[in-house]
């Protein structure tokens, strides 16, 4: 959805905590997903605020 451009820039997403409380997707996941997109510079984070 980034690559494609349906998530804008500075579109909040969701903390890696509210995600991981879907069923079947696990904390780690969702943290290895959140690190592999920082690390290619595809978002940001802010702390606390996102």
């Amino acid at each position: 959805m980034i690559q494609s451009g349906e998530i804008a820039d500075g579109y909040r997403l969701p903390s890696e905590r509210a995600l991981a409380e879907a069923p079947n997707i696990s904390c780690t996941t969702v943290r290895r997903c959140y690190d592999e997109l920082r690390a290619q510079n595809r978002i940001s984070t802010h702390g606390v605020s996102g």
